[in-house]
């Protein structure tokens, strides 16, 4: 097998009524077409640094900057596969379970 045609595949699932049911993004990037500069890869280029070396990770926090506007607050789940080729063969398959917090929430002391 030949890595020359690399994806990743992102999937974000709402959870509703403890089950993770609705599916509100799913996001493709070529890699490989990223590396060779035919193609635009936003979320590549995000993660390109942290891919290039061994990766070790604990009590990750992303900030705002790095989730879209329209995510809902909750727990969600966070699918993310790297495939292979035109048939997308499965490298590898990652989960996260995540909570979004609210955004632009004001306190009010009455």
């Amino acid at each position: 097998m030949t890595f020359n045609d690399i994806y990743f595949l992102i999937k974000y699932n709402q959870r509703i009524n403890n089950a993770y049911r609705r599916s509100i993004a799913e996001y493709e990037e070529n890699l490989c077409k990223y590396l060779n500069g035919t193609a635009k890869a936003p979320l590549t280029k995000i993660l390109w640094p942290y891919l290039r070396g061994l990766i070790n990770v604990t009590d990750l926090v992303f900030g705002d900057e790095y989730l879209p506007p329209f995510l809902p607050e909750g727990q969600a789940k966070l699918d993310v596969h790297i495939r292979n080729g035109k048939e997308r063969v499965p490298i590898l398959n990652i989960r996260y379970f995540i909570e979004v917090k609210p955004r632009g929430a004001a306190m009010l002391n009455l």
